[in-house]
């Protein structure tokens, strides 16, 4: 359905560096700054006055501009990568050692490959976080494929992501904060949690996706899966509050990435969920996606 690449990056760190409890925002600024520099081409500090804006390399990948509508629902948009962070919790990586994380893109921004293995090699060598820890890129594997090393051509193979079969009870165990939002707030009370809000915003989310960054552009049946998503029931009984801010260079100010965080079990018949489930674990599903937040992994139940 969704044209998919899963990437993992080895990291050899040079300086010491210590990792934020969440580090997805530290590696998409990295990123993003390394990524304008090189795609870039008329330096104007506002992209969305630029005449490029809707063709530049930079906006497609890490900025894609919302499509152009009166409608304010279909003037959402959604970036064509996400980055799958390490382990939450804050840790030091000290100069000499190895660390990975993954990255993952989809649809149109997989032929911008070059251009964005080029950008993680200049984000590394210009270092994470404020202390500018520099790194070196050593390696990203497509599973046990290896795509890349320095000053080897870049290898990528041609992937499909294959729907699994699910049982009568399927869990979702989130590894980073979710943040769904319902009526214009952050659900952050496991209790408000449904299955209809957490499966429509992967609809949804797949959707914005497909419009946006592939060439064919499948509709999905809403009406359908939305009957299909309230005959589901939700155990949400291990799910935690979990509070963490990350700061904002573009705002000069901390922002709050507080959601929920642990496993949520879905009790029902989800086959129609399936591919659009498998997918998740690779796109994430919720607000700030990109950044590694909605991140999760389907364990038997």
């Amino acid at each position: 359905m969704l044209p998919i690449t899963r990437l993992t990056l080895t990291i050899h760190q040079q300086d010491d560096l210590r990792l934020p409890e969440h580090a997805g925002s530290m590696l998409r600024g990295a990123f993003g700054m390394a990524l304008k520099k090189l795609a870039c081409i008329t330096r104007q500090k506002d992209c969305t006055t630029c005449p490029l804006y809707r063709s530049c390399a930079y906006t497609q990948i890490f900025e894609t501009p919302a499509p152009m509508s009166d409608n304010p629902l279909t003037r959402q948009t959604a970036n064509a990568y996400v980055i799958q962070v390490p382990e939450m919790g804050s840790r030091l990586i000290e100069a000499g050692e190895t660390w990975q994380f993954g990255f993952n893109l989809v649809g149109k921004a997989i032929d911008q490959l070059p251009l964005i293995v080029y950008a993680w090699q200049r984000a590394c060598e210009g270092g994470f976080s404020k202390a500018q820890s520099r790194a070196k890129l050593i390696s990203i594997h497509q599973g046990e494929h290896l795509a890349y090393q320095p000053d080897s051509t870049l290898n990528i193979v041609k992937e499909q992501v294959v729907a699994r079969s699910y049982g009568h009870t399927t869990v979702l165990r989130f590894t980073s904060p979710l943040r769904l939002q319902h009526d214009g707030q952050i659900v952050l009370v496991r209790e408000e949690l449904t299955a209809s809000l957490l499966l429509m915003s992967l609809v949804r989310r797949v959707q914005k996706l497909l419009d946006l960054h592939t060439h064919n552009q499948p509709k999905l049946d809403f009406i359908h899966l939305k009957k299909q998503a309230e005959l589901i029931e939700l155990d949400t009984s291990t799910l935690q509050r979990m509070d963490i801010t990350r700061y904002s260079n573009r705002q000069q100010q901390f922002i709050e990435l507080d959601g929920l965080m642990g496993d949520i079990v879905l009790h029902g018949n989800v086959s129609d969920f399936s591919e659009l489930l498998t997918l998740g674990e690779h796109i994430h599903v919720g607000k700030t996606a990109t950044h590694g937040l909605g991140q999760y992994i389907i364990n038997p139940a």
